[in-house]
């Protein structure tokens, strides 16, 4: 999974016209914020239930993948590192305030 300094130039516009919309509706839902003042894997673990078609666009667009794709490389153990390195993004912690 690429980081966010990874992604520059023309393509950056490109990710960010496709996380905005999933980042904001997930960021917007009280109990992730509650959850996000608790910590982060509290965050994360309702995140996943409530909007994983949202967090599957998100990866997927960072990755710079189609999503069958990226699912292909997703795994129990990449995806909490990959959450919680999204999640500790200062612009986005942002977004939970």
């Amino acid at each position: 999974m690429r980081k966010f300094t990874d992604i520059k130039g023309e393509e950056s516009i490109d990710v960010l016209a496709e996380i905005l919309v999933p980042i904001t509706v997930i960021a917007n839902d009280e109990e992730v914020k509650k959850g996000f003042d608790t910590n982060v894997a509290t965050c994360v673990s309702i995140a996943l239930k409530k909007y994983k078609e949202e967090v599957l666009d998100i990866l997927a667009a960072i990755d710079g993948k189609e999503r069958e794709e990226m699912l292909k490389d997703l795994n129990l153990l990449t995806l909490p590192t990959v959450l919680i390195e999204i999640l500790s993004e200062p612009t986005v912690q942002n977004l939970f305030r």
